[in-house]
């Protein structure tokens, strides 16, 4: 579950008065910080008040808040009816009684006391979660919930970008509902009527982003502040979620409850999920009535080709257990929570599986079986998308759920069973009609659906028909594409061996190789780099398909393509960018590596604007690339853009001090001054948010904040970025008198009387 969006208060360990507009107040997370104490995180949180700052969640045992409401982020109980309300599709945590059989409440009439509040209730935050237990609300205090509810009074807040909608700044306007910003998720948006009676929508959370904010709360019900989750505290992720008739396989060879006369129905360990027990156990059925109880750990899931599955939520613990079983790629983030069908169960139980048009192997334990219900839901809703190209790639639903009528005197039919992996029928339909064998269905050739779905022995029964390989679908891909948007390196093999393009394109100037640097697929780049394709085409956007695999970070396709002879890394895209830029800009490490060690003259190529890979990677703050330019690329790094700036003076100014730290400690120059006569401090000083936004507090861990420390000249105490820089600089020697073309020095632009002071002690104790 992603915490950017959802909706706090505080929490047990709070210590920091009414920051948050006082006890009961909401605020979103606007951000998460990923880096400092090992011991837990930090957010980001916009206090619907106006307040935006940094709270520990989970840092030392701390936490500063607790979490309202997830429904925000897009948390949905799908098929979970609310018991107090009726409503169908359980929005943010679902609250199941203990006492009464399958008994759900919504968080609104949960917290309005709807069903016996002397009966305990699990809170169950997410539909892959286990639910946790809370204590009877009859004994438990409640918090009246404020901020932006209906009729609130709002104004505009940190990141509006709608103009003068509101008529002009400080303008107030009254919240007249909150909503859903689409139909992904609810209560991340506000309706709002400004005083010039314009009315329009407002983020409150989606992306990250509050528009809003409050100078008249209102308020919004109640909260059980005990019954809330801890934000930090480990999240309790059911890896193995079973329910009822699914299919299960013994881990182990004894339980408890086993006794000799169930050997014999052991020896083909595939039973069937009965109940699960209120301590957590598993009841699984062999045949017709022997029951074995096992621990959750000690059984899998059982898959076969055609049933529908569905991906957990929980990126961390998708990261986690695909760690030996076909590793994680960033293509999948967007698959977590989704349905999808398996097509293929590896030898060791690993599943492929079709999902969002794109084809991904899976532990076994990051999927659990797809509600019935909810699986015809989706086939309702992309009834007339199943065989279609979405964005270039094959989706075809192959299922024994459904059956497909063949029709044996329709040649057509080769494709449906092509698709489905049928060797017989294709058998027959290739020898009734075999100069039909190139028949479309949906503008599919049998040989494009067998490519993508991996049907090996139905490719070889086409290409000995003769089937032409380099017929197009309408999105001009041919069944070499095809193969790698399936992740079917065999299949690709196959069908270069018997002569297909490695090189042909489709509408989007993407070869094959493009198809798999996009997607992650190593496998299938490799047997595409081992058949001698051309490395260096470019797409309709420019990019070739080094621009796109470092553009993802996906290392083993990048360690495949730099391995190429024939690579040409000059290629810039329609944006300027070669693969360095483009490298160096999304923080490639291995990326930045390859090309350099490989192409050194590039090291200090520029953009039209001047921005070589070092002042892109600087601006970013990728202090680990800017690292091997400077010792493995022997960068030049004092070059400077068109603007006359160094990449220095980027990373000061974006208060990247991990960055700036470690180009002072290579000798850079802090004093160079750039068209307007600015240098870096001129550039610090200029962005006040460095010096008073929230997520630009420095992390306690900080080198940075250690060397400070140890001069003895400021207070043992968190500071902001740009303070840090500031005395760093002034340390360093930075020119405190510099005047820029307007005649302003640095400190002119310093309002902190106490900072100011700060910075001139750092100079004159290290003049």
């Amino acid at each position: 579950m992603s915490l950017i969006g959802v909706r706090v208060v505080r929490g047990p360990s709070w210590k920091w008065q009414d920051q948050d507009g006082g006890e009961g107040h909401l605020g979103t997370i606007t951000d998460i910080s990923e880096q400092g104490s090992a011991h837990g995180k930090a957010a980001i949180v916009q206090w619907d008040c106006g307040e935006c700052r940094k709270y520990r969640i989970g840092v030392s045992n701390n936490y500063d808040l607790l979490l309202y409401d997830n429904a925000s982020t897009g948390v949905h109980h799908v098929h979970v009816t609310c018991d107090g309300c009726n409503h169908i599709g359980i929005w943010g945590i679902r609250w199941k009684c203990v006492q009464c059989h399958n008994f759900d409440l919504c968080s609104i009439c949960y917290m309005s006391d709807k069903h016996n509040i002397g009966h305990s209730f699990h809170r169950i935050l997410t539909p892959s979660s286990q639910g946790v237990a809370v204590p009877p609300r009859q004994n438990s205090k409640k918090i009246q919930a404020k901020g932006i509810f209906v009729d609130a009074t709002v104004r505009r807040g940190k990141d509006w970008k709608w103009g003068n909608q509101d008529q002009a700044k400080g303008n107030p306007g009254k919240v007249a509902a909150v909503r859903g910003w689409n139909s992904t998720a609810i209560n991340n948006a506000a309706t709002v009527i400004w005083s010039n009676r314009y009315r329009n929508n407002y983020r409150l959370g989606f992306g990250g982003m509050v528009d809003l904010k409050c100078t008249n709360p209102a308020t919004g019900g109640f909260y059980y502040k005990d019954h809330l989750p801890k934000l930090g505290e480990t999240a309790v992720i059911a890896k193995s979620t079973f329910k009822k008739g699914d299919k299960v396989k013994c881990k182990i060879f004894q339980t408890q409850q086993m006794h000799l006369g169930l050997l014999s129905e052991l020896l083909t360990p595939i039973g069937q999920v009965k109940s699960v027990t209120t301590e957590g156990d598993i009841v699984v059925q062999y045949g017709n009535s022997n029951e074995v109880q096992y621990k959750p750990e000690n059984i899998i899931r059982f898959y076969e080709v055609g049933d529908y599955v569905k991906i957990i939520e929980d990126l961390e613990t998708v990261k986690k257990l695909q760690s030996g079983h076909g590793g994680w790629a960033e293509g999948m983030r967007q698959t977590l929570g989704h349905i999808g069908q398996v097509i293929k169960v590896l030898p060791k139980g690993d599943l492929k599986v079709s999902i969002g048009g794109s084809t991904w192997t899976y532990n076994p334990a990051c999927v659990y079986t797809a509600d019935p219900s909810e699986v015809q839901k989706e086939m309702n809703t992309n009834s007339d998308e199943n065989d279609e190209a979405s964005g270039g790639t094959f989706v075809f639903v192959k299922t024994k759920t459904f059956n497909f009528d063949v029709d044996h005197d329709d040649p057509v039919q080769l494709v449906i069973a092509a698709a489905k992996g049928n060797m017989d029928e294709v058998k027959e339909l290739v020898h009734k009609f075999p100069s039909k064998v190139d028949i479309k269905h949906k503008g599919k050739t049998a040989l494009h659906v067998a490519s993508h779905q991996g049907h090996t022995e139905i490719v070889k029964i086409l290409l000995e028909a003769k089937t032409d390989m380099k017929i197009k679908d309408d999105n001009e891909d041919t069944a070499l594409h095809f193969a790698a948007y399936g992740n079917e390196h065999e299949v690709a093999n196959m069908l270069l061996r018997n002569g297909a393009l490695a090189n042909s394109v489709n509408a989007a100037n993407q070869t094959p190789l493009h198809i798999a640097a996009q997607k992650g697929y190593t496998s299938v780049a490799r047997v595409l780099c081992d058949n001698k394709c051309d490395v260096n085409i470019q797409d309709s956007d420019g990019n070739t398909p080094m621009h796109i695999a470092v553009d993802h970070d996906f290392e083993e396709i990048i360690d495949c393509l730099s391995s190429m002879k024939n690579r040409n890394y000059s290629l810039a895209n329609h944006s300027g960018y070669n693969p360095l830029h483009t490298a160096a800009v999304k923080g490639s490490k291995l990326g930045v590596q390859r090309i350099i060690a490989r192409a050194a003259n590039l090291v200090d190529e520029k953009k039209e604007d001047g921005f070589s890979a070092l002042h892109l990677a600087a601006y970013n703050g990728h202090t680990d690339v800017v690292k091997v330019l400077i010792k493995e690329g022997r960068c030049n790094i004092n070059a400077l853009n068109n603007r006359g700036q160094t990449a220095f003076m980027l990373a000061v100014s974006r208060g990247h001090a991990d960055t700036a730290f470690l180009m002072v400690r290579e000798n850079c120059n802090i004093n160079v001054e750039d068209e307007d006569g600015n240098t870096a401090l001129h550039l610090l000083f200029r962005n006040q948010e460095l010096f008073s936004e929230a997520k630009y507090q420095l992390e306690p861990d900080s080198t940075l904040l250690d060397i400070l420390n140890d001069t003895g000249l400021i207070a043992n105490k968190t500071i902001y970025v740009g303070e840090a820089l500031a005395y760093f600089l002034a340390k360093e020697g930075a020119d405190l008198h510099h005047s820029n073309n307007r005649g302003r020095k640095p400190l002119d632009y310093l309002k902190n009387d106490i900072i100011l002071n700060t910075v001139k002690s750092f100079a004159k104790a290290y003049r």
